[in-house]
């Protein structure tokens, strides 16, 4: 038996549901999403929201959930809904999701929400999904009864299904591996989820049947619909002989289910007594594939076309090589050299350069060609028994030198300037430059006031001595818009600095410095709170200390802290005007005077001390008062306190009776 078949080239004309070329909002989505969209379209399992556009970031909706989960595991939708017949008193047979909301529920996959009610508009959460997903595919009773990852949030009800439904890939954790379950699902991840369920079902391909008539119409009917851009031209073989390149258009039925290949008439396979085609390499449009590496199935032919009638094959014309010109084409620099040359051996070039047609009259090529103005050179090559190459033709121009750039950068409107504060403690500040031309602004940090450096001075990095500077440094500047720098660590925290920035461009033009004033952050560090508060007195003191011998006309008392710190005293006559703590810290009485005794010494927390006025008082058995005050190492004083003393009486010298 003869078979007649062609290579072909395949071109496209499945019609499908719709096209993700017509949704707007799905010209920038990702490829791979792309095709899982497109996969569903063409199936009919997903439709737009608008005429142009597809809604993928839009919330999913349970009747939509409803419809899609019907679709994609093939379940019994009755075709109209009697009235009455409904199932949830918020769904009417009208509704446009009613026979798939039924069909969900006679199914187990999807229940009310209570109160007789579906709510069809409401929106669906991830767990929710993930419990439909997993019912859909009889996989309940491999649900763990807890989520296995700490990274899963989902209600205590729904964590087992998260956890298969994400073992089996049905849904995808975020990039940070957790997963919301109780957060809103969107239309994309429908389809992620209905696409990789459908795959998951979708038995291996399988070609059903291939049948090639007298029109050389080769038809090849899969198991299931397949995708168009998983089919090549080396996919198919016929009695063994692979199709090669060619013309020829195919379509998709309707279904996706049949490939129809319009043949070329020139391909002859050969006799075969069982015609036989085989098949590799496709897949289904939800990605299964063939459940054999390579297929082998019956071909049915249908009145055999006859073989091709062949002719005598004309005597063979040998043309010469078109001369080729090095450089090609195009813009060059005054006395360029360009070469011709052919890839036939011992073949002679004639050319012009005038624009002119050349024959053989024209100049014999021998050596290159020196382009000093506009030139259009044209050649062809000729050799004896060859038919003239095709005539070869370039054209150059001479290219004109750019003036030179000596016009610096200028700056926009207040730039350079102090950018935003950095963080305290950093000792780091921000500057923003803006130029009118591309280019490298330089820059150096000084300290406030220094001298200021040249222009020169900053592009190397030095203070306006020659010195390095305190910081500096640099970054490329693109024409008209904002350049961010920040400086490193300054020496000081809350201090001012001087900045000088200069913008150069690519031919070395600079600009004059541009100072900037600037402030580095304060420290970071917190000081403790000061202490304001005076140390405070032991309950009873001060008080009169030990009474000293009789004629001493010394006192003693005692005191007694909370804090540590350094005790003063005067000692006044008795009633005299009180001094306050400055007069007391001098020595001095209420008048300003020199106090009759003065004293000081350090004093521990929460001891007590005796205290000795040194100083005898002016009488015996006389009343005075001491004003003592208590400083704290903060500073802190108490106020001045008041203590009555009365010094010893006087020694009484007795004299012995005299002898007699």
């Amino acid at each position: 038996m003869a078979v007649l078949v062609c290579g072909l080239a395949l071109t496209s004309q499945a019609a499908s549901a719709a096209d993700v070329s017509q949704f707007a909002d799905l010209e920038s989505v990702d490829p791979s999403l792309k095709k899982k969209i497109e996969a569903l379209l063409e199936a009919g399992v997903f439709e737009g929201t608008g005429d142009d556009s597809f809604g993928l970031q839009e919330q999913m909706r349970r009747a939509e959930l409803a419809k899609v989960m019907s679709l994609v595991f093939d379940l019994k939708v009755d075709s109209v809904l009697i009235p009455g017949s409904g199932s949830f008193q918020d769904v009417t047979p009208e509704h446009w999701a009613s026979r798939f909301i039924e069909a969900v529920k006679e199914a187990g996959l999807m229940e009310g929400t209570g109160n007789g009610e579906f709510d069809p508009s409401g929106t669906v959460t991830l767990e929710q999904l993930a419990a439909v997903l997993v019912r859909g595919l009889g996989e309940e009773t491999n649900t763990p009864s807890q989520g296995s990852s700490s990274n899963v949030d989902a209600s205590e009800w729904a964590k087992g299904y998260v956890a298969r439904a994400l073992e089996l890939k049905l849904l995808q954790a975020g990039s940070d591996g957790t997963f919301a379950g109780t957060g809103a699902a969107t239309r994309e991840t429908l389809v992620q989820s209905a696409f990789e369920t459908k795959k998951a079902i979708e038995p291996e391909l399988d070609v059903r049947s291939a049948v090639l008539d007298a029109g050389n119409r080769l038809t090849i009917e899969f198991s299931a619909a397949i995708d168009p851009d998983s089919f090549e031209l080396s996919n198919i073989r016929i009695n063994g002989i692979p199709l090669g390149d060619g013309d020829a258009t195919y379509t998709l039925s309707e279904d996706g289910k049949q490939l129809i290949v319009t043949l070329k008439s020139t391909f002859y396979a050969g006799n075969a007594a069982n015609a036989r085609i085989e098949v590799a390499g496709i897949r289904s449009l939800f990605d299964a594939p063939m459940s054999e590496a390579r297929q082998t199935v019956a071909l049915t032919v249908t009145n055999p076309p006859a073989p091709p009638v062949t002719s005598p094959a004309p005597a063979p014309v040998i043309v010469t090589a078109m001369p080729t010109a090095d450089p090609a084409g195009g813009e060059v620099a005054s006395g360029t050299a360009v070469a011709l040359s052919t890839a036939t051996a011992g073949a002679s070039i004639y050319y012009t350069t005038d624009g002119s047609e050349p024959t053989t009259d024209s100049a014999l090529y021998g050596e290159p060609i020196a382009i000093t103005g506009p030139t259009t050179i044209k050649a062809f090559a000729v050799k004896a028994g060859e038919t003239a190459s095709a005539v070869m033709s370039a054209s150059y121009t001479i290219a004109v030198e750019p003036p030179e750039d000596t016009t610096p950068p200028g700056f926009a409107a207040t730039y350079p300037k102090a950018g935003a504060a950095q963080a305290d403690g950093s000792r780091k500040v921000e500057l923003l430059v803006r130029a009118d031309e591309a280019g490298t602004a330089y820059y150096v940090v000084v300290a406030e006031g220094a001298e200021a450096p040249s222009a020169a001075q900053v592009m190397a990095g030095l203070d306006g001595f020659g010195d390095t500077a305190l910081d500096s440094g640099s970054g490329a500047m693109t024409a008209g818009e904002e350049l961010v720098v920040v400086t490193e660590a300054l020496p000081a925290d809350a201090t001012a600095y001087d900045v000088y920035v200069v913008a150069a461009d690519a031919a070395g033009n600079a600009t004059a410095p541009a100072k900037v004033d600037v402030t580095t952050p304060p420290s970071d560090v917190v000081e403790p709170p000061g202490d304001t508060t005076p140390p405070n007195f032991a309950p009873t003191y001060p008080k009169a200390g030990t009474v000293l011998p009789n004629g001493s006309r010394q006192v003693m008392f005692k005191v007694r802290t909370d804090e540590a710190g350094w005790l003063k005293y005067v000692v006044v006559p008795d009633g005299d005007r009180p001094p306050d703590a400055e007069q007391i810290e001098s020595g001095f009485n209420g008048e300003n005077g020199a106090a009759l005794a003065f004293g000081q010494g350090g004093l521990e927390a929460d001891m007590e001390y005796d205290v000795l006025v040194l100083d005898p008082l002016p009488a015996d058995a006389t009343a005075y008062d001491i004003y003592i005050i208590v400083t704290d190492e903060a500073g802190n004083a108490t106020a001045p306190v008041k203590l009555d003393v009365t010094t010893p009486p006087a020694k009484v010298i007795t004299t012995p009776p005299a002898a007699e």
